[in-house]
């Protein structure tokens, strides 16, 4: 193997240089005179750029000394390197290929100086010298000259590029946190260098590329040498051999030699894309839902795999692949071991046996389906997204069906960032994962340490596109061949992906034209998994926030915002053809943090009411009332049969002193009511008997998010792998569902009172308000109507009172259930005397 890509990276540059040394032979030297490009300014630009980003990184570097300092100096000059070539490039016609690889010489050897750094004996600053050596590919922005070029465009390299090194950087913010500010300032410095200072500077002067002159001449050569390859680019231009051709039209320009040089190991160590855009959580709806809805049955089956054969056969001797078979009763595998692993896809009515050990078994979107194993052979069996499937140990009869607590818990996920300096190593979380129920683990990007921690152990895995990547996923599918060939390909399937978003609610990003790209982004994506043989087995979605609702109160009646139907609509028929699931993000936190009128209701979230029979017209949980809002805006478009997938969903436990909700208590409240309302199987009122595939948020604290304290402080567990609040993801362990204890409003004190009424001298416009806001909430009011038996004495204030007294009764006796907008108190006296309230006291 290393024989041939050394082979293939010799052909590349002898074809480069066979080409610019014909090239640059017949067209002569350029002459640079004419107007002074030195006062553009974009150039001038750059100059404020170094100065307002370089200074910090250089006296940083100068405290540090030694090789920080060296390779330091290196970046500079880099700098400098580019800002020759955005002169020379204005007075340079646009060259072709050959021109292109001698134009970006000079930027390429200072970069292949930075990386000789990093070569050989490991230096004490080996994270320092990566750090600085990987973000220099960000300067090769330069090199794009248009979409069918083979790489990014140049605000998103840049951004790709960056990540590369911020594995590096933020390992030295955390060795050197507390050791010596030096370190840190250099490592803080350095990525503002990049994000925002260079990223920022190209989006303001070389969105589309580098400026080239007109009437300029052709850019010269250096007759005595042949000219280098052009600097590496970011992971996603280069693809793994795989069995399947990129494309069948052959490829042009840059594409070409990258296609050639694309498998060194020397070019493309380390280089993988983590986007940033898919680490940070992009809210724009903080507005919850209230209210009830009448409940409507539903019932779903799992989709199947519209194409391919009947399989079943041992892949690369590791993994047997049991896939669309179709009423087959004596399926066996006799032939078998401990390291292999069992993988069931899109079959019906059939039956397996499994007469050795192997080490894992996943069933996907299988139909009636029997599995039987021996006693020994039971390792660890995943169901996902299965009906009517039964697992049975032969030798003492166990049965596991699906939907049973003994069974598969797939439905909970959980959210893994990595936007922070103190996160322990992926192979750590890998092992914590596997001591819970967690089954699935959603990733902001593709990183490859986490893929590779996650490998063979059975987890499945959703990884992201950002919205950086959309314009050219969406404008070119090589792109999307070669994203699949960097970030899949390499991993799949020890590492179980099941999913890959495009973009982050962007259909609220308000940016047309990337709205306008997000459906051909997800076709390119859909287009490269199915020419990889992986359509069906990992499906392409994108996260939308809760706005793109228009109505969701009451959930019944829940609308995508007119604006975005059409957007919708083309989304939803590509998810259903693929049969891809609905992604969003509900935050009842938000709701309760902004709208002080909803925190009487948010507060009973995931706590059922005494009464059962008033529970099924009152008080609905929060996110459930989110999720079925969804739903009943997906079946007005006529959209019934799209699954809905909650990407993510949480409650912090700390906050900022102003923060209304954050607390140990109501966090673990949340998570531990959701989890356990989860594993009932109940359902919302919309789906009943079913429980949708839920991400919590998150598992780590992320400390280096920008924002109030609440943004980091989601955190399930702690770096050193304990538990932050207990909320039952032990398998171990089992939680009695917990009432959140949300600070009592400022006018309202915890005073142990027992009955909820009007205050005195409050207008009847006030009451009258708080009697429909009562009343509207779910709680039984017919006794109060006439007829009823405490409609007399027949005023206002008699009606409110029993209004307010029975909300606050059902709603849990909080005291801020005792609001109403300042309208009523809490009394410690039983009006029981009274003969409106006889009735209900």
């Amino acid at each position: 193997m290393e024989e041939k890509l050394i082979s293939r990276l010799e052909s590349a540059v002898a074809r480069l240089e066979a080409l610019s040394v014909s090239a640059f032979r017949d067209r002569g030297v350029a002459d640079f005179g004419g107007a002074d490009v030195t006062v553009d300014p974009s150039i001038v630009a750059f100059d404020d750029l170094l100065g307002q980003f370089f200074g910090r990184v250089s006296a940083a570097a100068e405290k540090i000394g030694g090789q920080v300092l060296e390779v330091t100096k290196i970046v500079q000059e880099a700098f400098r390197v580019q800002k020759e070539l955005l002169v020379k490039a204005k007075q340079t016609q646009k060259p072709d290929l050959a021109e292109l690889a001698e134009f970006l010489k000079p930027l390429n050897e200072v970069i292949m100086k930075a990386n000789a750094m990093t070569e050989g004996r490991r230096s004490d600053f080996f994270n320092h010298l990566k750090s600085a050596a990987d973000s220099l590919t960000a300067l090769a922005w330069i090199a794009y000259t248009g979409k069918d070029c083979g790489m990014s465009m140049p605000i998103a390299h840049v951004e790709e590029s960056w990540q590369m090194a911020e594995f590096y950087n933020n390992k030295i913010l955390v060795e050197y946190k507390s050791k010596d500010p030096n370190h840190v300032e250099w490592a803080k410095a350095m990525k503002e260098l990049y994000l925002p200072g260079l990223r920022d500077y190209v989006k303001s002067h070389y969105p589309l590329g580098p400026t080239w002159g007109v009437s300029g001449k052709a850019p010269a050569s250096a007759p005595s040498k042949a000219p280098a390859p052009p600097p590496p680019p970011p992971a996603s231009l280069f693809s793994a051999e795989s069995s399947q051709p990129s494309s069948s039209k052959p490829k042009e320009g840059m594409a070409a030699v990258f296609q050639e040089i694309n498998t060194s190991k020397s070019v493309t160590a380390g280089l993988r894309k983590v986007t940033a855009d898919m680490k940070t959580k992009n809210r724009a709806d903080r507005t919850g839902v209230v209210g009830t809805s009448e409940k409507e049955g539903r019932t779903s089956s799992p989709s199947f795999s519209k194409a391919g054969p009947p399989k079943l056969e041992l892949q690369m001797g590791r993994k047997w692949v049991v896939e669309n078979q179709i009423g087959r009763k004596n399926l066996v595998i006799d032939d078998c071991d401990a390291k292999q692993s069992v993988y069931v896809f899109g079959c019906k009515d059939s039956v397996l046996q499994i007469q050795g050990k192997v080490n894992n078994k996943q069933l996907t979107n299988a139909l009636r389906w029997e599995l039987y194993l021996r006693l020994d052979v039971v390792a660890a069996c995943e169901i996902v997204n299965c009906s009517g499937v039964e697992v049975q140990c032969q030798e003492n009869s166990v049965i596991w069906k699906e939907g049973e607590e003994a069974g598969s818990q797939s439905f909970i996920g959980i959210n893994y960032g990595l936007v922070a300096d103190n996160l322990p190593p992926p192979a750590a979380t890998a092992k914590l994962l596997q001591s819970t129920a967690i089954q699935k683990v959603r990733l902001y990007g593709a990183d490859p340490a986490v893929l590779k921690a996650l490998a063979n152990t059975g987890i499945g895995i959703v990884i992201g596109a950002g919205n950086g990547d959309i314009p050219a996923l969406a404008s070119d599918p090589n792109s999307a061949t070669q994203w699949v060939n960097s970030n899949v390909l390499p991993y799949y399937p020890a590492s179980n992906i099941i999913l890959i978003t495009i973009g982050n609610e962007v259909v609220l990003s308000g940016d047309q034209n990337l709205i306008s790209q997000l459906l051909s982004a997800m076709q390119n994506m859909e287009n490269a998994l199915n020419a990889a043989s992986l359509g069906g087995k990992i499906k392409v979605s994108t996260v939308h926030s809760m706005a793109v609702l228009s109505q969701s109160d009451p959930p019944s009646s829940g609308l995508f915002n007119p604006s975005y139907q059409d957007t919708m609509r083309g989304l939803l028929q590509f998810q259903r053809d693929n049969g891809s699931p609905l992604a969003i993000n509900p935050y009842p936190f938000f709701a309760y943090q902004s709208d002080p009128d909803q925190r009487p209701w948010l507060s009973a979230c995931f706590n059922p009411t005494p009464d059962e029979s008033t529970r099924a017209t009152g008080l609905r949980l929060a996110c459930e009332l989110q999720v079925d809002a969804v739903r009943s805006a997906l079946n007005a478009l006529g959209f019934k049969d799209i699954e809905i997938l909650v990407a993510e969903t949480g409650w912090p436990y700390r906050g900022d002193s102003n923060e209304v909700g954050p607390s140990i208590e109501n966090a673990r409240a949340y998570n531990g009511n959701l989890i356990a309302h989860l594993r009932s199987l109940v359902g919302t009122p919309l789906m009943p008997g079913k429980s949708v595939d839920t991400y919590l948020f998150a598992i780590y604290d992320e400390d280096l998010k920008p924002g109030p304290a609440s943004e980091r402080a989601f955190g399930l567990f702690k770096p050193d792998l304990s538990m932050t609040y207990d909320v039952g993801l032990s398998k171990s362990s089992s939680l009695t569902p917990s009432t959140p204890q949300t600070p009592a409003s400022p006018s309202v004190k915890p005073t142990g009172a027992g009955w909820c009424m009007p205050k005195a001298g409050v207008s009847d416009a006030q009451l009258q308000g708080s009697l429909d806001y009562a009343c509207g909430q779910g709680i039984d009011c017919s006794p109060i109507q006439p007829g009823g038996a405490c409609f007399e004495p027949n005023t206002l204030v008699s009606h409110a009172a029993f209004a307010m007294n029975l909300y606050y009764q059902t709603s849990g006796k909080n005291p801020w259930d005792c609001d109403f907008s300042q309208t009523a108190t809490l009394t410690s006296n039983n009006p029981s005397n009274l003969s409106f309230t006889s009735a209900f006291f």
